[in-house]
């Protein structure tokens, strides 16, 4: 697949409305002159229905793009003791991607991984090209935790030598290096030996196996909306920001490539978050806006209103703080 970009998602038939809006967001900024292949990582429900049909649909639009299913349930079968963890909220889809070389046993080159939660900004291309040959064969954005807050890894192997944690919600792979070095048989023999124990399942694992391995990413490719307030806020003398330089932060404010609607509240339901309404506005080009938002009501529309009045004055000073620091 030289030449061809390739990106990985997973995501069962529950959310094929935000699968919808980042592949639809994926395929409308990538250049048109570059071919790419989404490979989406699915369960066995997700081909009854129409779930399949639906995502076709959307790519079906865009002449350079093409979508491959893969089921991950044989994979999950074949290992559903070690990945089963007791009391825990998260899907067994969120393995595919750890074991990827498994489901995609030919797949060569980088391969971008996006959660379903997200929304793309811009062209991919930046993370499609990363050099990740010189010891550095992962990258991902560190856009929320300090390594301290996570310490409780270091009994299970996180070296400190890693730096901080990193999210897994955009992140790049050197297919070549992950096969060449076993890291899918690594993720296995991990949870083997400490079974039920990482609260943060996939990203635990990827940060214990891959911390040092990880190239970090400018945070706008991973931007997590509930930085706007703190940016707004915070003192530009300070060296850095809960681990992040000022500039970093400010710029992925001002302009993310990557939105990623981490949290509770999720911009497919009536949220008051920053960053809602470009979500809101690929929904409505995907048709998926006629009968309004789940929680939507007239109380929380003039709410709504009020809030997008205070992020445009908390952006306003965000932008100001930039061309202050870059000014220096």
């Amino acid at each position: 697949m030289d030449n061809i970009r390739q990106v990985f998602i997973n995501c069962d038939a529950r959310f094929i409305v935000p699968l919808s809006v980042v592949i639809h967001s994926l395929l409308v900024h990538n250049d048109p002159d570059k071919p790419i292949v989404i490979h989406l990582a699915h369960d066995a429900d997700f081909a009854n229905g129409d779930s399949q049909d639906r995502i076709r649909a959307i790519v079906s639009a865009f002449p350079f793009a093409k979508v491959e299913f893969h089921d991950f349930t044989p994979i999950y079968l074949a290992h559903q003791r070690t990945l089963t963890f007791e009391g825990n909220p998260w899907p067994p889809l969120v393995w595919a991607f750890p074991l990827f070389t498994m489901l995609l046993p030919d797949v060569t080159g980088n391969i971008v991984y996006l959660d379903a939660d997200m929304l793309v900004r811009k062209d991919l291309g930046e993370l499609f090209e990363l050099d990740l040959r010189q010891g550095k064969w992962l990258a991902a954005a560190v856009n929320e935790c300090a390594h301290e807050k996570h310490g409780y890894l270091d009994r299970y192997g996180w070296s400190g030598k890693a730096g901080d944690y990193f999210n897994n919600g955009t992140m790049v792979v050197d297919a070549d290096a992950y096969r060449r070095e076993g890291v899918a048989e690594s993720v296995l023999r991990l949870l083997d030996r400490y079974p039920n124990v990482f609260y943060g399942v996939d990203q635990d694992v990827q940060n214990v196996l891959l911390g040092e391995r990880t190239l970090r990413l400018p945070m706008r490719w991973n931007y997590h909306d509930t930085w706007l307030k703190q940016a707004a806020r915070r003192d530009l003398l300070e060296s850095d920001w809960d681990s992040h330089r000022p500039l970093d932060v400010l710029e992925a404010v001002v302009d993310p490539c990557v939105i990623h609607y981490m949290g509770r509240f999720k911009p497919w339901n009536y949220t008051h978050r920053p960053e809602r309404n470009p979500y809101r506005a690929e929904m409505a080009a995907l048709g998926l806006l006629k009968d309004g938002l789940p929680g939507e009501t007239p109380l929380r529309r003039i709410g709504g209103f009020l809030y997008d009045r205070l992020h445009d004055v908390l952006k306003t000073r965000v932008r100001a703080r930039l061309r202050a620091l870059t000014a220096q």
